[in-house]
């Protein structure tokens, strides 16, 4: 009722909050997701080599223009 009084909208209110957090929690997933991608490439390179790097190779060594 006090919040009523001052014209807030609580149902607005809280539905915003879960809209940020969700946003938060989503940029979080997506974050350690691509962290989790980027360390899987880096293992591969330390593997098998850079990719771009085979490429160069592999076309400086056929003469043709990439």
């Amino acid at each position: 009722a006090r919040a009523k009084r001052l014209g807030l909208n609580a149902s607005r209110i809280a539905e915003q909050a879960l809209a940020d957090a969700y946003a938060r929690e989503r940029a979080r997933q997506i974050a350690a997701e691509v962290q989790q991608e980027l360390q899987a490439v880096a293992e591969y390179e330390a593997r098998n080599g850079s990719f771009a790097e085979f490429a160069r190779a592999h076309y400086d060594e056929s003469g043709d223009a990439v």
